[in-house]
C-alpha cells in the first residue's frame, strides 16, 4: 500500500495588492501517478518577501518530509 496523494492548504495575511478575497491561501498538493511523488501549488495569490524565500523553501520540506514519513 502507498499514499498516492495528500493536501495541505496554508494561509497568510493579506499583502497590499490582494483582493482580499480568497487570494492568500495555497494549496500544496503532494501527488504520485506512479513515477515517484511531485509538488502542485495552487493559489489565486501567494506572495513572498525576498527576505522570507527560505522560510518558504523550509515550510515545502517539512510538507514534504510529513509525507515521506505517512
Amino acid at each position: 500500500m502507498r499514499l498516492c496523494k495528500a493536501e495541505i492548504t496554508l494561509t497568510q495575511p493579506d499583502d497590499d495588492l490582494g483582493t482580499g478575497i480568497d487570494d492568500q491561501y495555497l494549496t500544496v498538493k503532494i501527488e504520485d501517478a506512479g513515477a515517484g511523488p511531485y509538488l502542485v501549488l495552487e493559489t489565486a495569490r501567494w506572495a513572498v518577501d525576498f527576505d522570507d524565500i527560505a522560510a518558504f523553501v523550509e515550510q515545502l520540506k517539512r510538507i514534504q518530509n510529513t509525507y515521506t514519513t505517512l
